[in-house]
């Protein structure tokens, strides 16, 4: 598995097993990471507090330095990740906020990084 945008190893982690368990093995896989606005869409919940959600393909850019602009990247499965992000009761205007674990409200729209897999 190879990274165009060096990502923690945490998130490596957590997105290898993500697709180890979902697709199978991901070791013959090359990967790109941006950023698009994907609004409220359902999420899958990590134990480990960072959230992973697939959606279907076709993807648009702005693609990442070292990944170039291929259109090939946008074929091909994608999930986002991020910190578990709730909104607080009584909040007037949603946002984002340290997670706590009695509050499981809708996901904030947010920009969020997607990955995709490319299988090589």
């Amino acid at each position: 598995m190879s990274l165009a945008v060096v990502e923690s190893t945490e998130e490596v982690e957590l997105i290898n097993n993500y697709f180890d368990t979902t697709q199978g093995n991901s070791s013959d896989a090359a990967w790109t990471s941006a950023t698009a606005r994907v609004g409220l869409i359902p999420a899958h919940w990590a134990s480990s507090g960072l959230r992973i959600t697939e959606f279907p393909a076709p993807v648009q850019g702005p693609w990442p330095s070292g990944a170039g602009s291929s259109p090939t990247y946008a074929s091909y499965n994608c999930v986002t990740i991020q910190r578990v992000c709730v909104r607080p009761p009584h909040t007037p205007i949603p946002g984002c906020f340290p997670a706590q674990t009695q509050f499981n409200y809708s996901p904030c729209d947010v920009q969020r990084r997607y990955i995709c897999e490319k299988n090589i």
